[in-house]
């Protein structure tokens, strides 16, 4: 597929420009790269630009400096950046944006999402004896051109599944998500863990493999997956006695402690690579469920 027919491959491309304008001692090929990639890609991006979407901070940023330097918030085809504007853009990129705001922007936010995640979690498995601790990865096949707005439909119809549990989501009992979007590649991807009862359902790898080709239905056969039940995988964490999937008890201290500093990968504050670079407006990225008020809690094991 032409990279012209792949919004997500011009987005990542308009990244690659936000951060090569942030390089120190930008020399004249370095410019000239800035400036062949603008004209190569900008005027594409632009055409592609949809009022329901958010876009990340650098990416923001770069639309609204190029706007004020061109005098101008519509953009033609015919758009070329010559020397003039590209010196222009590096030199007001550097003064108006900060890396390290925007990247404590986003890590104030995760570390909200952590302590909540934390919150979460330790009130679900003080309301249970055991529960089983699934993780799996969802994601797109490497040809797979799937937009914003179709990412979002396939993510709606698995969470409706997942609250409603039905399929291979009965005995749920919690779950976090996590989406992300590669930096790199600009494909989409979502952390999941599944939570059930430990007494109704007990194989994390097959747990994990039907929600998998769940996801393959959902999506069309465009969709794949990851299981984080591999064997080899999960001996490596058995032998740093770091395990945090599986059976999980109440009463055994290590595994619970293993549990939650495991989930809390999906509120990694400093992934910022896969901060997603496009939204829709008003779209979440991360969530959880909600503890049963009805549920009568007993203590964890104390440490």
């Amino acid at each position: 597929m032409s990279i012209n027919q792949n919004p997500n491959a011009i987005l990542v491309k308009i990244y690659q420009i936000c951060e090569s304008l942030l390089k120190p001692n930008k020399d004249k090929i370095a410019l000239q790269r800035i400036q062949d990639d603008l004209n190569r890609y900008y005027s594409l991006f632009i055409s592609q630009m949809n009022a329901d979407w958010e876009y990340c901070t650098p990416i923001q940023k770069l639309i609204e400096i190029s706007q004020s330097i061109c005098h101008s918030s519509d953009y033609s085809d015919e758009m070329l950046w010559d020397d003039n504007l590209v010196n222009k853009l590096a030199v007001l990129y550097n003064q108006e944006y900060s890396p390290k705001e925007h990247q404590d922007k986003i890590s104030k936010s995760e570390k909200k999402n952590t302590q909540s995640l934390e919150n979460y979690l330790t009130a679900l498995i003080t309301s249970y004896a055991r529960l089983l601790f699934v993780r799996v990865d969802l994601k797109y096949c490497s040809d797979a051109n799937v937009s914003i707005e179709q990412f979002t439909q396939d993510m709606n119809q698995l969470r409706k599944l997942v609250i409603e549990k039905k399929h291979c989501f009965k005995h749920l009992r919690g779950h976090v998500w996590a989406i992300e979007q590669s930096s790199k590649t600009g494909s989409y991807h979502c952390h999941l863990l599944l939570i059930y009862d430990g007494n109704k359902k007990n194989k994390g790898w097959y747990a994990a493999s039907q929600v998998g080709e769940k996801w393959g239905e959902i999506t069309g056969n465009k969709g794949c997956y990851y299981n984080c039940h591999d064997d080899e995988r999960i001996d490596r964490f058995k032998q740093l006695d770091s395990l945090g999937i599986g059976m999980i008890h109440r009463d055994h201290v290590v595994q619970v402690l293993n549990a939650i500093k495991a989930a809390k990968y999906l509120t990694k504050p400093d992934k910022y690579d896969q901060h997603p670079l496009v939204k829709l407006k008003g779209m979440r990225t991360f969530g959880h469920g909600n503890i049963n008020k009805r549920i009568t809690k007993k203590p964890v094991a104390k440490l």
